[in-house]
């Protein structure tokens, strides 16, 4: 563990099974960001991507194969969500470092006052355990192709306005986000009895530990870029319809045009779902539900993987 006088180390671990873009930009980004290690447990144990960060010594693969799963008492044919948490816990256990960032491989830790994480971890008094970073969505606003505009929470007016009244209703649980609302956690290692989640680590009789928030406006957040293409995200739909990651509401929308295999009408989801008009956009921004990060992921990744410059 580091002397509080110098900064913090902290370290990311994923459970992933993405293409080698999404590989290439999760990596690039954390450690550029100051990561120490960067741990990812392949859901597919001959995933490709373990030969791409091969050469990169902060880097990490485990194959989650069944001999690993059985290792950890997990059955290797529990649904996703189970495995996931028992391969999160391992990472936790195992971390050499101060402190650990679990978020998923389309998810980016992002500074919005351009602090390092380094120097807010050093400013956290050792009662602090947790410090969770809410997220933002990413969205694309209709005539810019910059393509760096995030959602944050919207109340129900906005809602409506933004999304219509079918996917408002559908959405309102979480303030008109797709994917998750809660955020992800950076977690101080060698917490006695802690247990880490997606989200949040719980401690014996399921207290959950976060005890300090970060949003867009307090400097943080997690920027969610799930819907990075049609294609990459239309190939997730079924496991996203039979997981938990969507609100009850949403999953039925999504099941009957999925089901009835209507790819006119899922576009035409996903456009309504991560499309913001030019008309909506700035009552968006004047109420602090759309935000920029101008973002530069392609850089880092250049350094890492010079071989996929362009």
């Amino acid at each position: 563990m580091a002397d509080q006088a110098d900064k913090p180390t902290w370290a990311v671990a994923t459970v992933a099974r993405e293409s080698p873009e999404v590989i290439r930009r999760f990596v690039s980004w954390h450690l550029d960001m100051g990561a120490s290690e960067i741990v990812i447990y392949c859901d597919d144990p001959d995933d490709p991507n373990i030969d791409l960060v091969a050469h990169l010594a902060q880097v990490k693969c485990v194959r989650c194969t069944p001999e690993f799963w059985k290792s950890v008492g997990m059955d290797p044919d529990r649904m996703f969500v189970k495995r996931q948490n028992r391969a999160i816990q391992h990472a936790y256990k195992n971390c050499s470092f101060d402190w650990l960032l679990v978020c998923d491989a389309d998810e980016l830790l992002y500074m919005s006052r351009g602090q390092r994480l380094e120097e807010v971890l050093l400013a956290q008094p050792m009662q602090v355990r947790s410090v969770i970073f809410r997220p933002a969505e990413r969205v694309v606003v209709d005539g810019d192709e910059a393509n760096t505009w995030y959602r944050l929470p919207m109340g129900r007016k906005m809602l409506v306005r933004a999304l219509g009244d079918e996917l408002a209703g559908a959405l309102a649980q979480r303030g008109g986000f797709v994917g998750h609302s809660i955020g992800k956690s950076v977690v101080r290692t060698g917490v006695s009895g802690l247990s880490l989640r997606q989200h949040f680590g719980e401690l014996r009789g399921g207290e959950k530990v976060i005890d300090k928030v970060f949003d867009w406006d307090r400097g943080g957040a997690i920027l969610h870029l799930m819907n990075n293409s049609f294609s990459g995200w239309n190939r997730k739909l079924r496991v996203r319809i039979v997981g938990s990651s969507m609100t009850r509401g949403l999953r039925a929308i999504l099941t009957r045009v999925f089901e009835a295999g209507d790819e006119t009408a899922i576009r035409e989801y996903f456009r309504k779902l991560y499309h913001v008009s030019a008309e909506i956009a700035p009552v968006m921004k004047r109420r602090g539900a759309l935000v920029q990060a101008k973002i530069d992921p392609d850089h880092a990744v250049a350094r890492y993987f010079p071989e996929s410059a362009p």
